[in-house]
């Protein structure tokens, strides 16, 4: 939901054309296309396009209240020759130009008196109405959309990010079977399943010399930090039998959370190993990933760590 400030300021401006467009009348045409402003410096020269006459005309004003360009007088650099003019016209002042082409015909009877009043008070009254309300529903959409932008870049720092096994991903979810003294269990966990705490999660397995020679390193760091981390050993699947006497020889009542590794779906159990692979690894264990309280991963390591090493991913990781 961090949005960054280069998108930021791009949707404000494409919001704001939107909505501006909504409640203007061809509001980029008018005020920000270039070929409209280039195009209008010829209207008055141009073969075809909107001309009035002079001598037919009362200054009645109902072809400039007609027209939502808001134009000062027919014809002139804003005029985009729509021909709405022209049936509202009372004298048949107005016509397309244009080598005896007509092109519209008014709808409306030739009269000789002119028009006392050019728009009536009530039409005026209407017409500000009118664009009062549209400067207060877009005052009201601006709104929201500023309240919003600075809600989500600013206050709202939960971040969105891929799933993944590099650090910056949210790591990937996972079911894994406990394991107990006495085997393993019918309860799974999810090692990726927020808690509001550090996970670590250590791939190991009793057949790793190198594994087995750093497990204490987590078992401390469990004992140390319980209230704040929670450690995960996640045993492979290759020679799993072994796993429950060797935690009931060594670890009966350790902290850490013994998990066996599987398919990522617990029903189907074909494919070992998925979630140590699902995490980047390979065929090289052990491997330790420290994911911080938003689950998100911080410290990958393949191969067996110090202690230090280890603690101090982990308080960088309380540090966030």
């Amino acid at each position: 939901r961090m949005l960054g400030p280069l998108f930021t300021w791009k949707f404000v401006l494409m919001v704001s054309f939107v909505v501006a467009s909504i409640f203007i009348f061809r509001f980029f045409c008018r005020f920000f296309c270039p070929l409209g402003a280039l195009y209008g410096l010829f209207n008055k020269i141009s073969i075809f396009g909107i001309k009035y006459d002079k001598d037919k005309c009362t200054q009645c004003g109902l072809c400039v209240s007609k027209c939502e360009m808001d134009i000062k007088t027919v014809g002139d650099h804003e005029c985009i020759s729509c021909g709405e003019c022209i049936d509202v016209c009372p004298t048949k002042a107005i016509h397309f130009k244009g080598k005896k082409i007509v092109l519209a015909e008014n709808e409306i009877p030739e009269v000789t008196e002119p028009v006392s009043e050019p728009v009536s008070a009530p039409k005026k009254d209407m017409q500000k109405a009118k664009k009062i309300t549209k400067i207060a529903i877009w005052s009201v959409l601006g709104a929201i959309l500023v309240t919003a932008l600075i809600y989500f870049n600013f206050i709202h720092k939960d971040p969105v990010v891929p799933s993944g096994n590099d650090i910056g991903d949210a790591c990937p979810s996972g079911d894994l079977a406990i394991i107990e003294t006495t085997g393993i269990s019918d309860v799974y966990v999810n090692p990726s399943e927020y808690t509001g705490k550090v996970t670590v999660i250590n791939f190991w397995g009793t057949w790793c010399t190198p594994c087995v020679q750093e497990l204490p390193y987590f078992d401390e760091i469990a004992t140390q930090y319980k209230n704040t981390v929670n450690v995960y050993a996640v045993h492979s699947t290759l020679l799993s039998s072994t796993a429950s006497a060797y935690i009931e020889q060594y670890y009966a009542n350790s902290d850490m959370i013994f998990l066996l590794d599987t398919k990522l779906n617990p029903d189907d159990r074909t494919s070992p190993d998925a979630y140590f692979n699902a995490l980047g690894g390979t065929d090289s264990w052990p491997m330790t990933l420290v994911l911080d309280r938003n689950g998100i991963i911080v410290a990958h390591f393949t191969g067996a760590i110090s202690h230090t090493e280890l603690e101090n991913a982990v308080i960088e990781a309380l540090n966030k």
